[in-house]
């Protein structure tokens, strides 16, 4: 599932689990966001159900694109629901 504001020449590839899908700048790897449909038996709450994942030169961003400590934390997996996807995060 592309979220709105996903660049359209963003490439794709299928996650190891079915369902979810790596949108990814093929100019810079390191940006990137993930879709998944969520694990109910994920320690990470916010990953039970659907989540978006998103980086910036590899580094995890929280839902304002700020850029978190690691990719397990909460914070980083955010629920689909109300997030934008804003390409300015990402530099002109």
């Amino acid at each position: 599932m592309r979220l709105p504001g996903v660049p359209d020449e963003w490439c794709i590839i299928a996650s190891r689990v079915d369902g979810g899908g790596w949108y990814y700048d093929p100019t810079n790897p390191g940006d990137l966001e993930r879709v998944m449909q969520g694990n109910p038996n994920s320690p990470v709450l916010n990953s039970q159900a659907p989540y978006v994942r998103w980086q910036h030169n590899g580094q995890p961003l929280d839902m304002n694109g700020n850029v978190q400590s690691m990719a397990q934390i909460p914070t980083a997996h955010i629920l689909p629901h109300g997030f934008v996807f804003r390409p300015e995060v990402f530099g002109p």
